[in-house]
């Protein structure tokens, strides 16, 4: 049980929260405008003197607005543990912290002896949710330390750290997505392409460059529905920018068809049946461009 009391935030102790200390101007202003909604979550450490278990942001917006004093919800004196088990009940609930902060306190928690299967229980949540959070435990401290910084997701770095490549081939695509050149979807796809057993075939030297054929290539996704859109304006009739942009992605497929039949083992392995396909259409395509021409001559 508990009970609601207007408590100075003099009284008020803080310990390790579990999450940054930035300032929040949007709740203050919230506070300001609305007051505080949401009673603070301490607990009673003696007559005077209590101990903050949820609601640090909103104790630091009143700090900042010069508020003395605020409305908490008080409960039993009990363990830093039990304290954190509030904290990760409350959140997995809210959602307020990042993924970062919930899993520092399961860490902390592993670190005590709790097991997952105990964490889950208390927190009224399954065994694979506190598994998800727990991934990032064995990721790169100085990996943390970039994300955090950079504020971006902290499951895709789990996910990028996780690849089957090599640790430069990491850093490589890990510093591509602290500057936003690719995004979380392009990295489950990094992630499902370096489990195909075609990948796992690839020359050692190949592979980063065919990984970052596939971040184009799921760039280029956008490229291709423009594409569609534009094609079916020049069905209506010349339009420059239509034009123009069918033109440059019409190239980029003829130096893609170019790159694939100068691969000496793709065209060698070729039945004569589709050598015979690929050789027709690509008579058909030459009569389109230039319906005068003589292939035969041509191809010479």
């Amino acid at each position: 049980m508990y009970r609601l009391k207007i408590v100075k935030l003099s009284q008020i102790e803080l310990e390790d929260e579990f999450r940054s200390n930035d300032e929040d101007l949007g709740l203050e202003l919230d506070i300001k405008r609305n007051g505080l909604t949401n009673a603070l979550m301490v607990e009673q450490k003696c007559d005077d003197k209590y101990i903050l278990v949820d609601g640090h942001r909103r104790f630091r917006a009143l700090q900042h607005l010069g508020i003395q004093e605020a409305l908490c919800q008080i409960e039993e004196h009990s363990s830093t543990e039990e304290r954190i088990i509030k904290r990760l009940r409350e959140e997995f609930h809210t959602k307020k912290r990042t993924p970062s902060d919930v899993e520092d306190m399961i860490e902390y928690l592993l670190d005590k002896g709790y097991t997952v299967k105990r964490i889950a229980s208390e927190c009224n949540v399954t065994v694979p949710t506190i598994k998800k959070y727990i991934r990032g435990l064995d990721v790169d401290p100085k990996w943390k330390e970039d994300q955090k910084k950079a504020n971006v997701g902290h499951h895709v770095m789990t996910d990028l750290h996780e690849l089957k490549i090599t640790k430069e081939k990491k850093e490589f695509f890990k510093e591509k997505y602290l500057k936003k050149e690719i995004n979380g979807a392009d990295v489950k796809e990094l992630k499902r392409v370096t489990k195909m057993d075609a990948f796992a075939r690839i020359p050692k030297k190949q592979e980063k460059s065919c990984l970052t054929e596939v971040t184009y290539e799921r760039k280029s996704e956008r490229n291709r529905i423009n594409n569609i859109v534009y094609q079916y304006r020049l069905t209506a009739g010349y339009d420059e920018e239509s034009h123009t942009y069918v033109y440059y992605d019409l190239i980029e497929k003829l130096k893609a068809i170019e790159f694939t039949l100068g691969n000496k083992y793709f065209v060698d392995n070729l039945t004569p049946i589709q050598h015979k396909s690929i050789g027709n259409l690509l008579k058909e395509i030459q009569t389109l461009h230039n319906p005068d021409s003589d292939w035969e001559n041509a191809s010479n």
